[in-house]
């Protein structure tokens, strides 16, 4: 296989597109008006249901790549600090889910760095962190359709990131130490 047919896999498209879709997930909740707040929502509900398809294309045709396993994760954080950043705008949800989640994939991130400049694997995903990214895209949806119970969810997924978050870093505390 040569090496652009490594990385160019349908699940690593879908999570790269997830990521594109973002920006204009961003933008429609960015501007006034119910049909831009609709557009924005449809794109989210696609993007939320393309993270469930990337993880079953890799699995299903044996396309799990490095590639994958880093794109997935951070297209899902992009679209989260996004999108909490744009409610916190909207004064939607309270400051400390964005910060809380922010801190947290900031860890995350230079944790994942340290890691692989020694040489180590980065914690693969975990039932856990999956989880929490559920969670929270329905809190996302049912806030933006303008459900008030979509703040509790929202909180609830943020609380189940953070317990994800403690999740990774004891795997990757027993990953240093076994190296060691």
């Amino acid at each position: 296989m040569n090496e652009k047919a490594r990385w160019l896999t349908a699940a690593n498209v879908v999570s790269f597109v997830r990521l594109l879709l973002t920006v204009p997930i961003v933008y429609a909740l960015l501007q006034e008006g119910s049909l831009w707040r609709w557009a924005g929502l449809i794109l989210l509900l696609a993007a939320a249901a393309s993270d469930g398809l990337d993880g079953y294309l890799a699995r299903s045709r044996g396309e799990i790549s490095p590639l994958g396993q880093l794109l997935d994760p951070i297209a899902d954080k992009v679209l989260s600090i996004a999108l909490l950043a744009v409610l916190l705008h909207q004064a939607l949800l309270p400051p400390w889910m964005f910060w809380a989640l922010f801190v947290k994939e900031a860890l995350l991130l230079l944790g994942g760095a340290v890691l692989l400049r020694r040489g180590l694997r980065v914690p693969s995903a975990r039932t856990l962190g999956k989880v929490a990214t559920v969670v929270l895209f329905i809190g996302f949806l049912m806030v933006i359709a303008g459900l008030s119970l979509g703040l509790w969810v929202c909180g609830t997924g943020v609380i189940l990131s953070l317990a994800a978050g403690l999740d990774y870093a004891r795997e990757a505390r027993h990953l240093w130490s076994t190296a060691a």
